[in-house]
């Protein structure tokens, strides 16, 4: 999906629509939160208007007011990237255990998925995205267990 695809659907999508969209991405301007027009949002997040562009700073107020990061994914996507969030292991962390334990799974899985995959000695665009899909996961695990680690470091205590 690109930019342009991914920010029209974050507004389609949001609860409301656009307009509840709008009304939360205001600015405050003298004191007081003025809504975004409704009709400016719609135009900068139609994906063929030559008009209205969404400015980067209401692309990152758009992602953050709608829960999602479609935008940064696609941004990431286009330029060879893939995100994946920061994990934060806050105070209910699970011990270094089994968050090893979790990051040596998900390493598993990828590796199942890779031997499934090579058996036809054939790599088809859908095999190569699943693989992306597990590798994503397997970092995404290790970031976690980087997290349960560095929350055990600010406690000053043994994992």
């Amino acid at each position: 999906m690109n930019v342009l695809d991914a920010a029209h659907r974050i507004g389609l999508e949001y609860p409301g629509g656009m307009t509840a969209l709008a009304a939360r991405m205001g600015q405050v301007r003298d004191g007081v939160l003025r809504p975004m027009d409704p009709a400016i949002l719609r135009s900068k997040l139609n994906p063929n208007s030559e008009t209205n562009h969404l400015h980067v700073r209401e692309a990152v107020l758009m992602q953050a007011v709608a829960g999602r990061a479609d935008i940064l994914h696609a941004m990431a996507d286009a330029l060879g990237y893939v995100a994946i969030p920061i994990p934060d292991a806050g105070e209910d962390a699970p011990d270094v255990a089994h968050a090893i334990s979790r990051t040596c799974a998900e390493f598993g899985d990828y590796l199942r998925r890779v031997d499934e995959v090579f058996k036809d000695r054939k790599v088809t665009p859908n095999e190569l995205k699943s693989l992306e899909k597990e590798l994503t996961e397997m970092i995404a695990a290790a970031a976690r267990l980087q997290a349960v680690i560095a929350s055990h470091g600010k406690k000053g205590g043994r994992a």
